[in-house]
C-alpha cells in the first residue's frame, strides 16, 4: 500500500467476511471460518508520506475443515475509508468446483449521456463464485467500409 499524502496514515489490516447474494460478492456480518484461519501481518502499518508498507496474509486450513467454498475480504481501513482484497477459498477433496454461466440477454443501448453500451446479462449456473470481465470489439459493423 502506499501514502500518497503529505501526513503520516496509520492502516488497519484485518481480515472480514463476505458472501454471494445474487450474484454479487459482498461483505458480510460477523465471523467465518475463512476469517478465524486467516492472519494479517502486520495489524497495522503507520506509512510516512510518500512511502509504501507491505502485509503478509497466510491462511492456515485445518486438516478437519468441512469441503466447501468460503469467501472474505483483506481489508485496510484509514481515517474512515475501507478498501479490500477479495478471497475465496475452495477446500476439499480432487479438483476446483465446477464454474459455468449461461448469457440470459444481451442489449446494445446508449448511457444517459450518449455513449454506446452493450449490458449482457448473465446467470450463474453452478454453486461456484464466478468473477467475469469481458472485452467487446465491434469490426465491420454498420457505418464502417
Amino acid at each position: 500500500m502506499e501514502n500518497e499524502g503529505d501526513v503520516p496514515v496509520t492502516v488497519q489490516l484485518f481480515a472480514g467476511s463476505a458472501k454471494v447474494t445474487a450474484g454479487k460478492f459482498e461483505p458480510a456480518e460477523g465471523s467465518n471460518d475463512l476469517v478465524g484461519w486467516t492472519k494479517v501481518e502486520p495489524a497495522s502499518l503507520t506509512l510516512a508520506p510518500t512511502s509504501t508498507g507491505e502485509a503478509a496474509v497466510s491462511i492456515t486450513v485445518p486438516n478437519d475443515a468441512d469441503a466447501a467454498e468460503r469467501y472474505g475480504f483483506v481489508w485496510a481501513e484509514a481515517g474512515g475509508s475501507r478498501v479490500g482484497v477479495r478471497m475465496t477459498l475452495s477446500v476439499g477433496p480432487g479438483t476446483t468446483p465446477a464454474s459455468d454461466f449461461m448469457i440470459t440477454s444481451v442489449e446494445a443501448r446508449r448511457t444517459d449521456a450518449g455513449r454506446p453500451v452493450v449490458v449482457a446479462r448473465v446467470k450463474n449456473t453452478q454453486h461456484r463464485a464466478i468473477d467475469l470481465t469481458a472485452e467487446l470489439r465491434l469490426l465491420n459493423g454498420p457505418g464502417r467500409p
